[in-house]
């Protein structure tokens, strides 16, 4: 049976956390809103206690632009501004990641899909990779052994290989997920595609021709809006399709070896929780007995 490794998707699960406590939030007793924080380290450690993997490490984004953003300025253009409690909870994050002898990553010029697109490359023996995201983006990366780890509406989370991935999408392999957000564009990170090309038009064309390179090689055999379209924005769906291409290559100092989940440093978990009182983690872990290890809930 092969290694488990669980790559995290970082901002994406601070920002699901912080929201899951929205109308309830959790604060201290001097008024820091720890729901982001709360939510974020319950959700690793339910991994680490329900999964068992032998690996796992986080992905995150970082504040600078990106690649994607110096060639589409308007890259992401229509998010609201992140809620100041989120910025101010990752550094409590990172904290609890180091006293957990978590391995996170980050990269400037670069988004927490592409380290993880390049840790997939990366490993290729004996391990499979679950990727820990709701983003529809990381679908591409599925392969023999890199597989989706999200949740879905019945609130239980669920693999996804390749079978699972092309029966979703109605799909033949999971690189035609550029093509298909290409076409349609993506309104989350404000990818332009093809104006009047939505999800039904998108996988028509992509089930027919494959992907859009041989949409425009076969341009003549498209009719109306559609042939219109993609002929006047041409430029657009290339760049679109470069947009939502995850980058498996990103020059970074990666070592599964970093990744081997080990003990926690308790005395600095402990004092972490004190500060943020997390009287639960704490009495759960054992940490102020110094026992509390990876024997967790």
């Amino acid at each position: 049976m092969n290694k488990k490794f669980f790559v995290i998707d970082g901002h994406a699960l601070v920002y699901r956390s912080y929201f899951a406590f929205i109308k309830n939030p959790r604060m201290t007793s001097c008024g820091l809103n720890t729901s982001a924080i709360y939510g974020f380290t319950n959700t690793i450690f339910r991994i680490l206690n329900i999964q068992r993997p032998e690996f796992l490490t986080v992905v995150f984004d970082t504040k600078e632009p990106t690649w994607r953003h110096k060639n589409f300025t308007d890259y992401k253009a229509t998010r609201p501004k992140q809620p100041e409690v989120i910025t101010l909870s990752f550094p409590y994050i990172k904290t609890i990641l180091k006293a957990m002898n978590i391995k996170f990553y980050e990269k400037e010029g670069f988004e927490a899909d592409d380290l993880a697109g390049t840790i997939t490359k990366a490993v290729v023996k004996d391990i499979d990779i679950f990727l820990f995201t709701q983003d529809k983006d990381y679908s591409q990366l599925v392969k023999e052994n890199v597989f989706l780890f999200k949740q879905f509406k019945d609130k239980k989370y669920h693999n996804l290989g390749i079978a699972e991935v092309l029966k979703e999408y109605n799909i033949s392999t999971p690189d035609q997920i550029r093509d298909l957000l290409a076409l349609q564009g993506d309104t989350a990170d404000n990818i332009p595609g093809i104006p009047d090309i939505g999800e039904k038009t998108a996988k028509k064309l992509i089930q027919e021709y494959g992907c859009i390179e041989n949409i425009l090689q076969n341009i003549n055999n498209l009719t109306g809006k559609i042939k219109n379209n993609i002929e006047k924005y041409k430029d657009q769906l290339l760049l679109s399709k470069k947009l939502v291409t995850i980058t498996t290559d990103v020059d970074f100092r990666f070592n599964i070896g970093d990744c081997k989940v080990v003990d926690f440093n308790n005395a600095e978990l402990l004092n972490i929780f004190k500060q943020l009182e997390f009287d639960s983690f704490i009495k759960k872990l054992k940490l102020e007995n110094n026992t509390g290890q990876l024997n967790l809930f």
